[in-house]
């Protein structure tokens, strides 16, 4: 891996109203899909792996959304 990429991922970024805006919406419907599926889903390890999963969706989200352009 080449030190600008290295320094890409790793480089804490300003964060604009824009983006901030983005990263709300995008934690607002993760946590309400884990709401939701934490009403549906059985208690048991892939109801925990289906959360976490979410969560993980949540996160590279958010990368995508500060890496941009």
């Amino acid at each position: 891996m080449h030190r600008d990429e290295i320094g890409r991922r790793f480089t804490p970024r300003r964060a604009d109203l824009d983006r901030a805006g983005q990263h709300d919406e995008v934690r607002t419907a993760c946590h309400r899909l884990a709401e939701q599926l934490a009403d549906l889903l059985p208690d048991g390890r892939e109801k925990d792996q289906a959360i976490t999963r979410i969560e993980e969706a949540m996160f590279w989200a958010d990368a995508a959304i500060e890496r941009r352009g």
